[in-house]
């Protein structure tokens, strides 16, 4: 009878560590994928600001070329 629970025990511990391991190589998987996106991030923010500066070139050319005619 008692071991039969220590069995029970012991499977319960084996699952337990089996869903540890899972969970850290998750972990490390959403890790690395954050890492990704702040980079992907950095990149799209740093082109968004050169497409602004375009931008505010043009409208002030326009604007000088308006205000010419």
């Amino acid at each position: 009878m008692e071991d039969l629970g220590v069995k029970q025990t012991e499977a319960k511990i084996i699952q337990l560590l089996e869903l540890v391991e899972r969970l850290r190589e998750e972990n490390h998987t959403f890790r690395n994928e954050l890492s990704v996106l702040k980079s992907e991030r950095v990149d799209l923010m740093e082109k968004n600001e050169n497409a602004k500066q375009k931008v505010e070139v043009i409208l002030g050319r326009l604007r000088e070329m308006e205000q010419e005619a």
